[in-house]
């Protein structure tokens, strides 16, 4: 059991060299190696997950029995339980779909070559050995070299693909070096770096270290205020880059890390300051987040604030303190993963035949997609929380651990986070309303800017697209008896016979609502109406590019016309809400400042030594007084 959690993590990263060495030239091979190399890991990953059910104890690797490496060799390195053995095999599982995927993907002729794939499985082993570390160093360093081939990956983009993997690389560069002050936290605080501990967070010292390793964990899942490198990233990054970083993999480390500390490293007390702190950070990213996704025209763009969004409610559930709140937030990080990466496949699909990615400018593909139409509209229905899809349930559990909450702490906070909460969910549907009207339902785009119609999605884009699509279906009917009696349960520790949603039944009573809507449609069809076409003052509007309506301009009014809103939104498109935004500006004004004061002249040089020489002549005199 051991060697195969080096397996897991070995593996992928000699097949990641291998594929390296492939290079552009042996093409062919590369794809193959690519396709092997996640089926492999994927088939160790989900061996490793289910044998350490059973066997806990024995489910770790240590070093090398050498001498020299003292008392090093007697603590494990790597190690696996319930909760990091399922985030694994969900890793490997999405690495595998995204391989797939990018077989026939929307830039399959740049992404077909050895860099590609070496980059993925480089990533996918970092992943690995973050998620089995069993302490904090070697969490650190996986952490770290995980930076490397997710900048390697975005910079195989399209235009500006560079600002944005730069801009991703220095959040997450910051990111780890509070996660190595948090190690240095503890350690001056004489505790052990050991994954497993209830450290109390009573004092300054802990609970400083806590949110330094949160912090980690907000820029790797994309939490505000660590957020801004998530849209900046789908909106220029390769599709199959997009599924597998912000999406899936980022989402599934960020969200692990900040559940693992708050479950087995730290003692939160639900509803204490820290506890608090995490919920009105979920609820603010909840809903900043999809305000902005409203107005957006870019689809990626608005899929990548879409991506923030749902961090709000992971962060929400987690914040709670509460088992059901955790494992609501882990839930729905596994849901997020599933639809969200079939949100941004379906979007290169749509992306790849219309020629574009701007929602005004594409329209009536589901008669050329139907289904990339299908598999659009179910993750679109999940991740709005629609029942009976698996968005919902998770949704569910966390609205359930907030009203737990408040009914044990009191006060008025509670009712705050759950409005936040429902509300962002009401919007998040109404902005997927806009998408599918835009991309699949609307007139199809005939202006002058029309681009080339491009290829039908291949057979690998479908049958991820179809995978992803059928899991958000199967995961929120038959949540209790597969993702939550056998994943999230037991890596929670919560009661399997916990009972707060029956989805069966609900189906049920969902389908026979529908079939009665379709039996009093079919009523009203059996009368004939006459059709027409439309026309405005003489004209015929389907003759008319500039006639058609685009539903991206749904919501312009909340945008446009709303005095309060449009000067926030002014401002967000300005970056004054971007942390990185406003620290380089900062920086080049202090660096602008100080590149003033050398003008090249020798007698401003030397009036600045003589400035000198008089402080440190004062201060001289000062201390001998």
């Amino acid at each position: 059991m051991s060697n195969e959690l080096l397996h897991v993590v070995a593996v992928p990263l000699v097949l990641a060299g291998i594929a390296h060495l492939l290079g552009r030239r042996l093409s062919i091979l590369a794809r193959l190696v690519g396709l092997a190399g996640t089926a492999l890991t994927l088939w160790l990953g989900v061996r490793v997950w289910w044998l350490a059910a059973g066997t806990a104890e024995k489910a770790s690797w240590t070093l090398p029995n050498w001498q020299w490496l003292g008392t090093l060799r007697d603590t494990p390195v790597l190690h696996v339980d319930a909760l990091s053995g399922f985030m694994l095999a969900a890793a490997c599982l999405f690495a595998l779909l995204i391989v797939i995927y990018s077989l026939s993907s929307v830039r399959g002729k740049e992404l077909a070559n050895g860099y590609f794939y070496g980059h993925i499985l480089a990533a996918l082993a970092a992943a690995a050995g973050a998620l089995l570390a069993n302490d904090f160093v070697t969490l650190a360093i996986f952490w770290g070299f995980m930076g490397l081939p997710f900048y390697l990956l975005i910079n195989m983009g399209k235009e500006n693909c560079e600002a944005a993997g730069k801009k991703m690389f220095i959040i997450t560069g910051a990111s780890d070096s509070l996660l190595l002050l948090g190690i240095g936290l503890l350690l001056a605080s004489g505790h052990k770096l050991g994954l497993y501990g209830e450290i109390a967070t009573s004092n300054a010292a802990m609970a400083g270290a806590f949110l330094c390793f949160s912090a980690a964990a907000f820029a790797k899942a994309g939490g505000m205020p660590l957020h801004s490198w998530i849209p900046d990233v789908a909106e220029t990054a390769p599709v199959p880059v997009v599924a597998f970083l912000p999406a899936s993999v980022d989402k599934l480390l960020g969200i692990y890390l900040l559940a693992r500390i708050s479950l087995h490293s730290f003692s939160i007390t639900p509803g204490g300051w820290l506890s608090s702190l995490l919920m009105i950070l979920g609820a603010i990213t909840i809903v900043a987040a999809v305000t902005m996704a409203l107005i957006q025209h870019n689809l990626r763009r608005l899929l990548g604030f879409h991506a923030v969004s749902q961090v709000g409610y992971m962060i929400l559930g987690i914040g709670t303190g509460s088992i059901l709140g955790i494992a609501g937030g882990v839930f729905h990080m596994l849901n997020h993963a599933i639809y969200k990466s079939c949100l941004f496949l379906t979007a290169g699909s749509a992306e790849r035949r219309a020629g574009t990615g701007e929602l005004d400018k594409m329209g009536g593909l589901y008669k050329a997609l139907p289904v990339t139409f299908l598999a659009a509209v179910i993750a679109a229905l999940a991740i709005s929380g629609i029942p009976p899809l698996n968005g919902f349930f998770s949704k569910w559990m966390v609205y359930q651990a907030v009203i737990e909450m408040g009914q044990t702490t009191g006060g008025w906070l509670w009712i705050v986070l759950l409005v936040a909460a429902v509300f962002g969910s009401a919007l998040t549907l109404a902005s997927f309303v806009k998408v599918i009207h835009s991309v699949f339902l609307g007139q199809e785009y005939k202006g002058p800017e029309k681009a080339p119609v491009g290829p039908k999605a291949g057979l690998g884009m479908r049958i991820s697209m179809v995978v992803l699509a059928g899991a958000c279906v199967v995961f929120g009917i038959w949540a209790m008896q597969l993702p939550l009696g056998r994943m999230i349960f037991p890596a929670t520790g919560i009661p399997t016979q916990l009972s707060i949603w029956e989805p069966q039944l609900a189906t049920g009573l969902i389908l026979l609502a529908i079939a009665a809507g379709l039996v009093i449609y079919l009523l009203g069809t059996a009368v004939k109406v006459r059709r027409d076409d439309s026309y405005v003052g003489g004209a015929d509007v389907s003759a008319e590019p500039d006639m058609r309506f685009s539903a991206a301009d749904f919501y312009q009014t909340i945008s446009k016309e709303m005095p309060v809103l449009r000067r926030l939104y002014v401002q967000a498109e300005k970056s004054w809400y971007d942390f990185y935004a406003l620290g380089r500006r900062l920086i080049f004004y202090v660096g602008g400042g100080l590149r003033a004061l050398h003008s090249g002249l020798l007698l401003t040089y030397v009036a600045w030594c003589v400035l000198g020489l008089v402080v440190l002549l004062w201060l001289f005199v000062s201390a001998s007084k």
